[in-house]
């Protein structure tokens, strides 16, 4: 049986040092509510944002017809948010009943979902199919246990409106992931039911519905109160990168595109992969009296085969109270994803993009007027692309982070044969991360110490390539070579064994330029080199390390591990 990987953790999930000052680049959504947290638990921080507004994408108009949602309609109910909402005063205002109704459109007609009893039927007939192969796309998963009808007819338009994007660029592990964790367990209806429904029932939820919720004034009152919270604390019109340099508690909420500007390395280059899709939001005021055929409900889907421009249609005034001004008008928020077959529609006048979304509403509703007002937004990179590229890039990220975190707090073992915090050794050490090593074309331990100030390499023998490493102008014979806190071959670790330590093994090296003998012995007079050995969780598959010197010399290291058998194997040829 194949197991899906579930997404990987993130620094977030990390203990915060209290005794820090933190800078959080973004005043968006992200940010705010880390603020709120930094506050709530006495932490000391500044949120700084270049624009002179909160929120981010989360924007809310008010208009002379109604309120106008440039971004997020709303969110879903949780006990989290909830308590936030009471701690700021703020009412949560649940959908109204005559939302409840979902449509989707099919040759040209509104049609409830579920479309009939065989449709329901073949939806659930399809949960106890057995799972084959991983499925990397959303299209693959769709047609493989509901068929082409129903991918086409329902999952492409839900999703589309979801993601922007359509079912073939959409990674199925990363958009489904409790669905996909399912697939772990036999048969499948059991397995992705059982996740999905993991988290036990809330009487609260059950009371609320599992519906949008919003705010009497929009999604901005939520920002709006989270910037009145932490007033203080936000300062506008500041650049991210000022404080680049300055700041070694750095916390960066914004987009990707954004984000990379901040990194120089395999980080840059990661988030650069992160592609994202445009999109249109549209939202217009009618008269009632102006849609020949409107119906009540939550809003409809169109799948893509009906040849339309929307992809779906939200009825917002019937979604919740408050978004319209007066009870004769009628609030619709129409989406235009601007992929290869819209192309550059984004860049259209208001015009031209307002005649085309009203054309398109006269095929699904019949006769519509000429709406009383009408407020496109345009959202460049909006969405980003949950391609099975990102999937990957999650796990590249993750494990960056993972390096990066075991820096932040300097943990070593070099100063105490136990486990501290740098700070708090009683030995002064160096610490020397593989992000340093990749930058430094050499093969193996012997070379990289070149690098190092205060250590200089030498080799004793061609013949037998024997070598030792010299701290601080002492010879090799005081100088102590140990492997995760393990001597190598007795009092024989700095002559042989050190050529044959290839830097992809290194996580890490811990340097002691100094007297060490009260914990290590004689070997240690002028220091000590503890390499430790990299995460078997961190380390990939299979990787390969080739290098040649002008002289011919070439080395080859190759690394793998069998992760059935956890075990981890490196094969190192000279």
């Amino acid at each position: 049986m194949t197991n899906y990987p579930v997404k990987p953790s993130s620094l977030l999930g990390q203990e915060i040092d209290k005794t820090k000052s933190y800078i959080i680049v973004g005043a968006g959504i992200s940010g705010l509510l880390l603020g709120y947290h930094l506050k709530k638990a006495g932490i000391s921080f500044k949120i700084i944002e270049q624009s002179k507004n909160v929120g981010g994408i989360l924007q809310t108009e008010v208009t002379s017809y109604g309120l106008v949602e440039k971004a997020a309609n709303g969110f879903i109910w949780c006990p989290e948010l909830q308590a936030i909402c009471d701690d700021l005063g703020l009412e949560i205002l649940s959908p109204r009943v005559e939302s409840k109704a979902r449509y989707i459109l099919k040759n040209k007609k509104l049609r409830k979902i579920p479309l009939s009893v065989f449709d329901s039927f073949n939806l659930a007939r399809s949960f106890l199919k057995k799972h084959r192969a991983p499925f990397t796309t959303l299209e693959d998963f769709g047609r493989y246990f509901f068929g082409e009808k129903i991918t086409n007819q329902v999952i492409t338009p839900a999703f589309a409106g979801i993601y922007g994007a359509s079912l073939n660029q959409l990674s199925f592990p990363a958009t489904m992931k409790k669905i996909a964790e399912g697939f772990n367990e036999t048969p499948f209806l059991l397995g992705a039911l059982k996740r999905m429904r993991s988290g036990g029932s809330n009487l609260e939820k059950k009371k609320r519905g599992s519906g949008t919720h919003s705010f009497k004034g929009g999604m901005n009152e939520l920002t709006n109160k989270l910037a009145s919270f932490l007033e203080e604390d936000i300062e506008f019109g500041v650049d991210g990168k000022t404080y680049q340099n300055s700041s070694e508690n750095l916390i960066i909420t914004t987009p990707a595109f954004v984000a990379k500007d901040f990194f120089e390395d395999e980080m840059n280059d990661i988030l650069k992969k992160v592609t994202y899709n445009s999109m249109i939001s549209s939202t217009l005021f009618f008269k009632k009296s102006a849609i020949e055929k409107f119906k009540t409900g939550f809003g409809c889907l169109i799948p893509p085969n009906e040849g339309l421009t929307i992809i779906g249609v939200l009825f917002n005034s019937c979604i919740f109270q408050h978004r319209v001004f007066k009870e004769d008008l009628i609030s619709l928020t129409c989406m235009i994803r601007d992929d290869s077959e819209n192309k550059q529609i984004i860049h259209s006048s208001d015009k031209d993009i307002t005649n085309l979304i009203v054309n398109d509403l006269n095929k699904i509703f019949g006769k519509v007027d000429a709406p009383l007002e009408t407020k496109i937004t345009r959202w460049e990179k909006g969405f980003p692309l949950y391609s099975p590229n990102l999937y990957e890039s999650w796990f590249e990220i993750d494990k960056i982070l993972k390096e990066d975190n075991e820096l932040l707090d300097q943990i070593v073992i070099s100063g105490s044969l136990d486990e501290v915090v740098k700070r708090e050794s009683p030995i002064s050490v160096e610490v020397y991360s593989s992000k340093f090593l990749k930058k430094i074309p050499v093969p193996s331990l012997m070379e990289a110490s070149s690098q190092i100030s205060g250590l200089r390499p030498q080799l004793n023998c061609a013949v037998c390539n024997t070598g030792d490493i010299h701290i601080n102008g002492m010879e090799g014979a005081y100088s102590m070579v140990v492997m995760d806190g393990m001597p190598i071959v007795g009092g024989l670790s700095t002559v042989y064994g050190i050529q044959g330590i290839p830097v992809s093994l290194i996580q890490r090296l811990e340097v002691v330029k100094g007297p060490a003998s009260t914990l290590y012995g004689s070997e240690a007079m002028a220091g000590l080199i503890n390499v430790v050995t990299k995460n078997i969780d961190c380390v990939p598959k299979l990787s390969l390390d080739f290098n040649i010197s002008s002289w011919g010399e070439s080395q080859t290291s190759i690394i793998y591990k069998l992760i059935n058998k956890e075990r981890f194997n490196s094969l190192n040829h000279n």
